[in-house]
């Protein structure tokens, strides 16, 4: 009885078969629940007929091979919906030949399809990993060896993965940033969101701006450090570019001003002092007519205009009135004429001294 209740307790599905046909002439409860059949129903049939719907073994059957073997045989074995790990154990007499067998089964269909997914997951991994956009290298933490890196990587660097593998990571670095890279592995330990910029040196001796975005992981039992390694030279350069850009309106010696279609005064540089002052207005005030009325008409038109302008103080400027479609806005660009107004002048009042020099001379050969 005690026998039997510990038979019955185990979980994996038990099952004894006699030698020669194969047949069960003893099972536990768990072989019941795995076949959805009374144990009436089990004894006295093959495994094979219970499992498969045959009365032949199937292949890789671990009973038939046990036979052959006279040693214990596993295999997984697929029995409908389900999967299953069949381990047959020999049972043997005083002289030791085989008189039966113990059949065990276990249903591993939660297993398989975890595993399954797992090594779904892992070709995923590797999928994304090989071709990710951004350049991406494994570290590893003690010794600060490369192990693994990415297409996108040797791309990056004009090398191939083999180029890297065993190399420290600071000959990614040019000499004189060695001394400051050092400390990226323990920077990075220390707050692995961090995002560090530095600059690398490529395979054709050219440096190169990066953000290296750090993570760390375990593989095989190894602490790896995974650097994300963007390049951020050209975007950089823009950036750099945008600034000087926004630095030139302030920098022109001539007036830039940025007005709204209802007339305000959006933006307009220092050289713009004697403009406004002679308009009588400043930066997010209005316009006084007709100015107000010219702007709108401009805009409405989308055909930019000319004129000229004298100034309180006697500066002379030739104002573009240029309308940016869709903006709401008109760019105003002053030119400072006031020394060439001057010499306008000058030159005029050279010329009229002249003419009447001239007249007088022909009064006096008249007279003559």
């Amino acid at each position: 009885k005690q026998w039997q209740e510990t038979f019955n307790a185990i979980t994996d599905g038990i099952c004894i078969l006699e030698k020669d046909s194969g047949t069960i002439i003893e099972c536990n409860k768990a072989m019941t629940k795995l076949f959805r059949r009374p144990q009436s129903e089990i004894i006295g049939h093959s495994c094979c007929e219970l499992l498969h719907g045959s009365k032949e073994p199937v292949k890789k059957c671990p009973f038939a091979k046990m036979l052959n073997t006279n040693r214990t045989e596993e295999a997984e074995l697929q029995a409908g919906d389900k999967w299953v790990n069949v381990k047959v154990e020999p049972l043997v007499d005083k002289k030791g030949n085989i008189t039966g067998a113990v059949h065990i089964i276990s249903d591993i269909t939660k297993h398989r399809i975890a595993h399954r997914a797992l090594r779904e997951s892992d070709s995923k991994f590797r999928l994304a990993f090989a071709n990710a956009q951004d350049a991406i290298v494994w570290i590893e933490a003690e010794t600060g060896s490369i192990t693994n890196c990415n297409k996108a990587f040797e791309e990056l660097f004009g090398k191939k993965k083999k180029d890297f593998e065993g190399q420290h990571y600071s000959t990614l670095f040019p000499d004189d940033k060695k001394h400051t890279c050092n400390n990226l592995i323990t920077k990075s330990g220390q707050d692995m969101n961090s995002i560090i910029e530095a600059e690398i040196l490529v395979g054709n001796q050219q440096l190169r701006d990066v953000t290296i975005a750090t993570s760390a992981m375990q593989v095989e039992e190894n602490e790896i450090l995974q650097w994300i390694v963007r390049d951020i030279t050209a975007s950089k350069k823009a950036i750099e570019e945008a600034k000087n850009l926004a630095r030139f309106p302030g920098e022109d010696p001539n007036p830039v001003m940025r007005i709204s279609t209802d007339s305000k005064i959006l933006y307009a540089n220092d050289s713009s002092t004697p403009v406004l002052e002679t308009w009588k207005t400043q930066i997010s005030q209005n316009l006084p007519e007709p100015w107000c009325s010219r702007i709108s008409e401009v805009y409405n038109s989308g055909n930019g205009t000319t004129f000229e302008l004298t100034c309180d103080d006697g500066h002379i400027f030739i104002i573009t009135l240029q309308p940016i479609t869709g903006s709401g806005y008109v760019n105003a660009y002053g030119l400072d004429i006031t020394s060439n107004k001057k010499a306008e002048i000058e030159k005029m009042d050279l010329e009229l001294q002249l003419s009447q020099k001239q007249k007088m001379e022909a009064i006096g050969s008249l007279a003559g």
